[in-house]
């Protein structure tokens, strides 16, 4: 009888941990998501994963954190979520640590270890991001320091020295339904002038005029005035659509936009109408489309190889209207913000689509046949020189921008037109000048000019013949391209002539006359 009452009670015992076991299965698989917030599709999110009880309903529900992305000033306190803790992706290693993306992520994994982490689209965000700021930061490093060897160029002392994602960023729109961001929309490639100073897609900037301490190799850009910035945000899946299958980063239309163009990416599709959106360059593209219940949302991936670098934009403030089809000219002589629905004068150019370039035609004073030949544009038209007429317009009054101290030269292209480096050589088309002032010499008083046109010439040809030797110009013979890798004393000296051209140009007694010039040229 004592041997079947500890039988029974055994079988009992063991019925009762299978129906525990069974309760906390069913109770552990209560927690909806918690599969999908895991290292192998989030990254290093994933440490920010974890589940809680939820009384009275006998379940699970998951928690996950995602960043809200946003570009501004380094000195900026305040972000999306209030005076949160604001993390600044600068390629340092303290900012990878809180972005959850390792060094070696940073330094360039190859693209089989990148395989590994297609799913991680929060990891390969941060990853980009923080790759362009520590490859442009050395490369400028190495510039500068081949700079200062060869040339003897020291940086003044407080002059500022001068560093995108992978997979999947998903964009919650800035209020429900479509239409969200009445911002203008963005245009196409990146472009840089010759011997200028610019470039987008970006993604950083300084916080302060220290260096990273966190990271030997690399010094923040000091001077710079945009930034890539992050907040964390703590979600829950109970509340993510049923269409979306993974966490996703958070940030608004103008901010998803400036993030494109600073990464080098270019838009080659924008239909605000249909919500189809399509991007690619520099080894990634970006497709988005409208989510029911989140929003616009866009896909991230990695398609090739990616390079920074001198393809680096121009860590200025000012790059953010440039990417929404606004250029200040010098005309415009204090820096103010400027919205799209405000009317603009000769102190912005607007280039965002045909109507706004025939718009910006009129207020410089185009007679009316070149401003309908915008504003009624047809296939087959015509609208260059030896440039399309917007990048003649932005050559003759556009503000230059540079980080002085720095070498990036590259900026958002503003115009709706292709901007193609191979249409033009400022070398030859020098050389070919001297050559024809040289045909047709003219006798009396203006030979003492054309003299001195031709003494400018040869020295300025010159010039480049010392810049394109690899003995004189160690930056070219570094080059993978070939091309001539200005140094920032070259650069901070053309920026000088560009300010003293600039002066004189903005003299109230010459301004009817560069209008006049501008309006005959176009």
């Amino acid at each position: 009888m004592e041997t079947g009452a500890v039988i029974a009670i055994v079988i009992s015992v063991v019925a009762l941990v299978i129906s525990i076991f069974q309760a906390l299965q069913q109770s552990f698989w209560s927690a909806k998501g918690y599969t999908a917030c895991k290292s192998e599709v989030i990254g290093g999110w994933a440490k920010k994963t974890h589940r809680k009880p939820v009384l009275f309903e006998f379940r699970l529900r998951v928690y996950f954190a995602v960043p809200v992305i946003f570009v501004a000033r380094p000195e900026n306190k305040r972000g999306p979520l209030g005076e949160n803790d604001i993390v600044v992706v600068d390629g340092s290693d303290g900012s990878l640590a809180v972005t959850y993306t390792s060094g070696e992520d940073v330094k360039g994994a190859s693209e089989k270890e990148e395989d590994k982490h297609d799913g991680s689209a929060l990891a390969k965000n941060g990853r980009a991001t923080g790759r362009m700021e520590r490859e442009s930061c050395e490369w400028q490093q190495r510039q500068q320091g081949q700079d200062e060897s060869h040339h003897g160029h020291v940086q003044p002392e407080g002059e500022p020295s001068g560093h995108q994602p992978s997979q999947a960023v998903m964009m919650e729109s800035t209020s429900t339904g479509k239409g969200t961001s009445r911002r203008r929309r963005p245009l196409l490639p990146a472009f840089a002038w010759p011997g200028s100073t610019a470039r987008a897609s970006t993604s950083e900037t300084v916080i302060s005029s220290r260096p990273c301490q966190e990271s030997p190799r690399c010094e923040t850009i000091l001077g710079r005035s945009l930034v890539v910035c992050l907040q964390q945000k703590e979600k829950t899946w109970d509340n993510m659509p049923n269409s979306v299958t993974k966490p996703y980063a958070i940030t608004t239309f103008a901010h998803m936009v400036e993030l494109v163009a600073m990464l080098g990416i270019y838009w080659k599709e924008f239909n605000r109408d249909d919500d189809s959106y399509r991007a690619q360059g520099n080894g990634f593209i970006v497709e988005g489309s409208y989510v029911e219940g989140l929003g616009v949302a866009f896909t991230f991936q990695k398609i090739g190889p990616t390079w920074f670098e001198k393809n680096r934009v121009v860590p200025r403030y000012d790059i953010k209207e440039r990417c929404f089809g606004l250029v200040p000219t010098i005309f415009r002589l204090k820096d103010e913000v400027q919205y799209a629905d405000e009317p603009k004068g000769k102190g912005i150019l607007q280039l965002g689509s045909m109507v706004e370039i025939a718009d910006t035609l009129e207020v410089f004073g185009c007679n009316i046949a070149r401003v309908d030949h915008f504003r009624k544009s047809h296939a087959g038209t015509r609208y260059g020189h030896i440039f399309a007429v917007p990048f003649e317009i932005l050559g003759m009054v556009g503000k230059v921008l540079q980080v002085s101290g720095t070498v990036f030269r590259m900026l958002p292209n503003p115009t709706i037109c292709h901007w193609d480096t191979t249409e033009l050589s400022l070398k030859t088309m020098i050389t070919e000048f001297g050559s024809s002032i040289t045909e047709h010499r003219l006798d009396g008083e203006i030979t003492h000019t054309t003299n001195l046109l031709l003494d400018s010439i040869s020295t300025i040809n010159d010039a480049f013949a010392s810049w394109d030797t690899p003995k004189t110009n160690p930056q070219l013979a570094a080059s993978e391209s070939g091309a001539v890798a200005y140094t920032t004393a070259q650069l901070d000296s053309l920026h000088a002539a560009i300010r003293t051209c600039d002066t004189l140009l903005t003299d109230p007694a010459h301004e009817a006359l560069v209008l006049l010039v501008l309006s005959v040229h176009i």
